[in-house]
């Protein structure tokens, strides 16, 4: 180790994420530890630990000048060591880059009315895990994680109108409340996740409404394809899982929602989709893909891959005619499926720049990969650990 330079050290060190544990090792990894104050930028303020505020002046102490990016986690905390913490946070507001604090139910009533101006912030998120309380911490929020009842989210006390960042895991089955919600953060929202952990009842068909500044999207169920209609939607990801579906519905449904979501503008500005799905994709499901003209980045986590279907589709050269970063997950039974991508990369030919291909730890690595590989240099491989 005497012999690596300096500064690759520090580029090592740097992932380490625990600077104490670093300047421990020798005397030699202390003086460089002390002398690189970007090692020490990175914290997280946990009550668990002994003597937070002490470590939290250190973390200060040692970081200089250097941009700060703190997780702050909340629970159970004595008020008096809570106050002293945040005082201090609020002290440092110019340097912090990052904050994101997590409250549980415990720290809710605890918090104290800190409002302090943070010039350098590029993100601050709020992560909501049980029932909040009323009380408003920081001036403005532009990322918020909630994971509790959809009825809840608009007594939150925060600046919707400064929300641009929105993700909501909830068990909540009463799925008419989203509307409302995102009403509240239509005009600046960029991201939006919903995902919903339980069945849940599918309420009767609403008019969509339109969320002029999304960019990216992320749900399980396709009652949120319905419910909105993106003007500026660059990608979108759907996870079709155990709790899409309540008895009765079928991929049919996900078919028709996703076709029209795409039919009111979203196929014509979406440049990367991704599709996660534990069945074959319908013939409807392929006909409504067909309207994503925009598309230059593919994923597909399918299981099982049906790979007629599959290679048909990718191989009609009027859809996705931009396409140029394919991903597939790999499954158990590869002689089909190495046998379809030849036929693929065969027709899109060199349009089709790279072909990822994901293998599960349990996938064995067969000898046609290999041979396949050999004739088209654009695939790569990447291993699940």
């Amino acid at each position: 180790m005497a012999s690596i330079p300096f500064d690759i050290l520090c580029e090592i060190f740097s992932e380490v994420n625990n600077p104490i544990l670093v300047a421990s090792v020798s005397r030699t990894w202390r003086e460089l530890a002390l002398y690189t104050p970007g090692l020490w930028s990175q914290l997280t303020i946990s009550f668990c630990k002994r003597h937070p505020q002490n470590l939290l002046e250190l973390y200060l102490e040692r970081s200089r000048d250097q941009p700060l990016y703190i997780d702050f986690y909340c629970d159970k905390v004595p008020r008096t060591c809570l106050s002293s913490v945040l005082q201090t946070i609020a002290s440092t507001a110019p340097r912090v880059k990052r904050l994101t604090i997590y409250l549980s139910s415990g720290s809710f009533v605890q918090l104290p009315d800190i409002r302090s101006y943070f010039p350098k912030l590029s993100s601050l998120e709020v992560k909501y895990y049980n029932q909040p309380s009323k009380s408003t911490m920081f001036p403005t929020i532009a990322s918020l994680t909630y994971g509790f009842l959809l009825t809840l989210v608009p007594k939150l006390s925060v600046p919707w109108a400064g929300i641009d960042s929105l993700s909501l895991s909830t068990p909540d089955i009463r799925a008419w409340l989203l509307k409302p919600i995102f009403s509240l953060v239509s005009p600046s929202l960029t991201s939006l996740s919903c995902q919903f952990t339980r069945q849940i009842h599918i309420p009767p068909p609403q008019a969509p409404m339109s969320l002029p500044c999304l960019k990216d999207l992320q749900t399980n169920h396709p009652f949120v394809l319905e419910l909105i209609t993106p003007q500026n939607l660059s990608s979108l990801q759907v996870a079709i899982g155990e709790y899409t579906y309540e008895k009765g519905t079928n991929e049919s449904h996900l078919a028709a929602s996703l076709y029209s979501f795409l039919r009111r503008g979203a196929g014509d500005t979406i440049t990367s989709f991704h599709l996660t799905s534990p069945q074959p994709l319908s013939s409807d499901m392929y006909s409504a893909l067909t309207l994503l003209k925009a598309v230059t980045t593919l994923t597909f986590s399918l299981d099982p891959v049906l790979p007629g279907p599959l290679a048909d589709f990718l191989c009609d050269p009027n859809c996705m005619p931009h396409l140029e970063s394919l991903h597939l997950s790999v499954p158990s039974a590869q002689i089909e499926f190495v046998s379809m991508l030849g036929r693929v990369l065969n027709v899109r030919g060199s349009k089709l720049g790279k072909v990822y291909l994901h293998y599960a730890k349990d996938v064995c690595f067969p000898p046609d990969v290999c041979k396949l590989r050999k004739e088209h240099r654009n695939i790569e491989l990447w291993f699940a650990w």
